[in-house]
């Protein structure tokens, strides 16, 4: 039972503002950006193109990984590995094309092709603080981008969720192959991974 059920929202509560999305060339252009750092190209992909939360991200393993999708079974968070946020959120996601393959093949690359532990491990072997990697090398560029205005889908309150997520006009058919297990639909070709 929800103890919140019979509580009302007093009269001067504000509305929320309507949540905003980067757009496809904002997001490949904060991937490409990234160049010196193949890992975080595949984290805000991630987020991104697949709205992952910041602990399924650092919680994910290599053996989570196949030619065509990503399972989602665990989350992180401060440290402590556990199930995800929701039960719905244990899934598993198709690597929509170059988006997501692209750098997840570089950074299995730059990692010498491992079969299984954390696919983002800390020094001492454990998952990665998003939080503390964020600091250090996304929100500089971030800042570098003159980014104003930057929502997340999920939770704004998670520093790394409010990289966003992309906005892409495919969305509704996306959503529906999502959840429908068919056949990839067509998706717009990326200029992706491009040095300037």
């Amino acid at each position: 039972m929800n103890p919140w059920h019979d509580v009302s929202m007093p009269e001067d509560a504000i509305e929320p503002g309507q949540t905003q999305h980067y757009t496809l060339e904002e997001a490949e252009d904060m991937i490409s950006a990234l160049l010196d750092h193949l890992d975080c190209q595949l984290i805000v992909a991630l987020s991104c193109f697949l709205g992952l939360r910041p602990g399924e991200i650092a919680a994910l393993k290599w053996e989570d990984f196949d030619s065509e999708s990503v399972r989602i079974r665990r989350s992180v968070v401060r440290g402590i590995v556990d199930t995800p946020k929701t039960p719905e959120s244990m899934a598993e996601l198709p690597l929509v094309g170059d988006h997501i393959l692209i750098p997840l093949e570089l950074w299995r690359q730059k990692s010498d092709y491992p079969e299984n532990g954390w696919a983002f491990p800390s020094q001492n072997g454990t998952p990665v603080d998003l939080h503390n990697l964020l600091a250090r090398v996304i929100v500089p560029f971030r800042t570098s981008m003159a980014r104003t205005n930057a929502f997340d889908a999920r939770d704004a309150t998670e520093n790394l969720s409010s990289l966003g997520r992309v906005f892409m006009p495919e969305d509704a058919e996306l959503a529906r192959w999502l959840s429908s297990g068919q056949a990839r639909p067509n998706l717009p070709k990326p200029c992706y991974g491009t040095s300037r």
